[in-house]
């Protein structure tokens, strides 16, 4: 059957890890001091097949000796060997840029041109808070509806019917708009996008390029669409031109009716577009991981991994694994499954995804690398009584 074949695949690796982070560790954390018997820090760099890893700054391929000690990890790939080790595959660095981490008034969002970071900076413009990603992967799909679900939004009886509930109050506002803005020629005439496959190379080599000035582009080109009272009135309410010279939290900026509608629907198609082009970015680079070593199976985890319209387009011969808690909860259950050595039950995450026919436990693969010293015996036996037994 299947799972014979890929089990016979020569050369394949059990699983690769893809990591999408927004803010990963700085560069300079990696030269760790051996000598500090009082500090234990666990990094990539000592994990098998470090000096094979490729590396890359921003957008230009590098030596780790090369990326600057600023730097901070953006997106990782990583191959698990059959004895379940952790070997590093692919690492793409971006440099902070000093001068700008406050010049947003919205911490995290000068400093990084990572994925996360670019989906924090929409949703900075979009609801002024780097951290609602979430709402505009939701907010997405309302800027690329089908001509059926257009149909849909503007049908009046159901606009009007107190028995179809279902977004009412958007189909009578901002999303009746929607469909005359044409996220499709708004994104043909915005110039570069805010997230893409960076050079010639493809993703494997020349990593991604964020470009933050897009969101202007995009916003104007799709306000000159909208009917003419919204657009004036969103001019208005902008001091003569829309977007607004200061871009943060569009949603909630205007007072008057029609800006508010107009500037909405804008929001819509924008977040349709983040989620087009993060897709068009990111499923390249998970291909190309996926095709380097053959996989029974492809994790993908970071904060970017809770957008679930993403992950359901990952499609090749492997499973995808999306883990119970992706964001940055795993970094405290990751420390604690390693330092306790053992699965974590799943029952315990906000998750019930766990398959019926398994014992309800969620694998780490063992790192027999990392070791732990202590103080004195009272540590160690107090660890040790923390630790979960073993069954069976």
């Amino acid at each position: 059957d299947d799972d014979d074949d890929r089990e016979e695949r020569k050369g394949g690796a059990p699983a690769i890890v893809v990591v999408l982070d927004g803010m990963g560790d700085r560069r300079s954390r990696f030269d760790f001091d051996d000598d500090q018997d009082d500090v234990v820090f666990v990094s990539d760099a000592g994990l098998d097949g470090w000096e094979e890893c490729r590396h890359i700054v921003n957008d230009v391929p590098a030596t780790f000796a090369e990326v600057p000690s600023e730097a901070r990890e953006c997106e990782s790939v990583y191959e698990t060997t059959f004895d379940g080790r952790l070997r590093a595959k692919w690492k793409r660095w971006c440099v902070a840029r000093p001068s700008e981490p406050f010049a947003y008034a919205d911490w995290f969002l000068g400093p990084m041109d990572s994925l996360g970071a670019a989906y924090s900076y929409a949703s900075h413009v979009i609801f002024g808070d780097w951290n609602a990603c979430g709402k505009v992967m939701g907010l997405a799909p309302w800027g690329l509806l089908s001509e059926e679900e257009e149909a849909f939004v503007g049908d009046s009886s159901l606009t009007a019917s107190s028995s179809s509930s279902w977004g009412r109050s958007t189909r009578r506002s901002w999303g009746r708009l929607v469909g005359a803005l044409d996220v499709d020629a708004v994104e043909a005439e915005s110039g570069s996008p805010l997230i893409a496959v960076a050079g010639r190379g493809g993703v494997w080599r020349s990593g991604f390029a964020v470009d933050r000035s897009a969101t202007r582009r995009i916003l104007a080109r799709a306000s000159e669409s909208l009917p003419e009272r919204e657009r004036r009135a969103l001019r208005r309410g902008s001091g003569g031109s829309f977007p607004p010279e200061v871009e943060r939290d569009l949603w909630n900026k205007y007072d008057e009716g029609s800006a508010v509608d107009g500037a909405r629907a804008c929001c819509a198609v924008l977040a349709a577009l983040v989620q087009r082009q993060f897709e068009a970015a990111a499923l390249p680079l998970i291909h190309a991981a996926a095709d380097d070593a053959a996989p029974k199976a492809v994790y993908v985890t970071g904060g970017v991994a809770l957008n679930s319209v993403f992950n359901g387009k990952i499609r090749g011969d492997f499973d995808v694994v999306v883990p119970p808690a992706p964001g940055d909860e795993s970094v405290a259950l990751g420390c604690a499954a390693v330092a306790f050595g053992s699965a974590v039950d799943a029952s315990l995450l906000p998750f019930a995804g766990a398959p019926a026919e398994s014992d309800g436990d969620f694998f780490f693969p063992p790192s027999s690398d990392v070791s732990f010293d202590f103080d004195d015996d009272d540590d160690q036996e107090g660890a040790a009584a923390a630790a979960p037994e073993e069954e069976g």
